[in-house]
């Protein structure tokens, strides 16, 4: 088993941001190098029975890595799982480098091992990993999805100002779309005292797997998911993503975000009432 490849340094910043934007859903995260013929790898955070909030973000090897080399037994694909704040440390810490060299090593455990190369020095630090087996590699694959419409969100900024808000009032917020003459999203929560909500106008209308546009929302679809879920996937906000969805499922809520060689995707599961 083996892996190595140069981060490309002008990105380090953006490896950082996603490092602690993924870090507010969960400590521990697991990095899927795939063979070298395929284009992304990727980041996942477990949904578990204390947090059933799953994440995905896939970055293009092509705009975060050179000289990308691997080698398994199994399809040549490894799975590692780590701490989220050891590995954004590492990646801080090469934000000045010249050159940097990411490796998976042996030494007491296994590692991920980073040759810093600086104008001055080199350093090497180390992010211990626990390597993962093919079947729990297979257990982290993101949900199939059938075909169905959502919106874009715009401007997420502010709609993750207005969750936060939200999620104060009550642990479940109800997420609603509708499609008049444009595309309208509900967000509503009440408490034994408090009833909010608004209403978010003019949304472009988009489609999740199928090769047709839409330009409605065949009906009203809602889902009531909880609000601290649905918190920590709006710090992806942080990030100023270039856009954003959000697709209403009858078992979940799915949450993209594209970004410059970054896609995320959050999947909330639905309260059920």
């Amino acid at each position: 088993m083996k892996f190595r490849t140069l981060l490309v340094v002008n990105k380090v910043v953006v490896f950082a941001k996603l490092l602690s934007v993924l870090q507010k859903v969960e400590k521990t995260a697991f990095l899927i190098l795939c063979s070298e013929a395929d284009e992304e790898i990727r980041l996942v955070t477990k949904a578990d029975a204390f947090n059933g909030l799953y994440t995905s973000a896939l970055l293009r090897k092509s705009e975060f890595f050179e000289d990308y080399r691997i080698e398994s037994k199994y399809h040549n694909l490894i799975g590692l799982e780590f701490q989220l704040s050891a590995f954004e440390d590492a990646i801080r810490a090469s934000s000045n480098a010249a050159g940097v060299i990411m490796k998976l090593s042996k030494k007491e455990q296994a590692c991920i091992s980073f040759h810093i190369q600086t104008l001055t020095s080199n350093i090497i630090q180390d992010v211990p990993v626990r390597v993962i087996t093919p079947t729990q590699i297979e257990e982290l694959a993101e949900p199939n999805l059938p075909p169905c419409s959502g919106v874009v969100l715009s401007p997420l900024q502010k709609i993750a100002i207005l969750i936060e808000k939200f999620r104060h009032v009550s642990q479940s917020i109800q997420l609603t779309l509708q499609s008049t003459q444009a595309a309208e999203l509900h967000i509503k929560c009440h408490s034994e005292t408090l009833e909010v909500e608004t209403c978010i106008k003019g949304l472009k209308i988009v489609t999740l797997n199928s090769e047709e546009s839409s330009s409605e929302i065949e009906q009203s679809t809602s889902a009531s998911v909880d609000g601290r879920h649905l918190s920590k996937a709006m710090f992806a906000a942080y990030l100023i993503p270039q856009r954003a969805f959000c697709f209403i499922l009858s078992n979940l809520v799915l949450l993209h975000i594209e970004l410059s060689g970054v896609d995320i995707s959050y999947y909330l599961p639905v309260i059920i009432q």
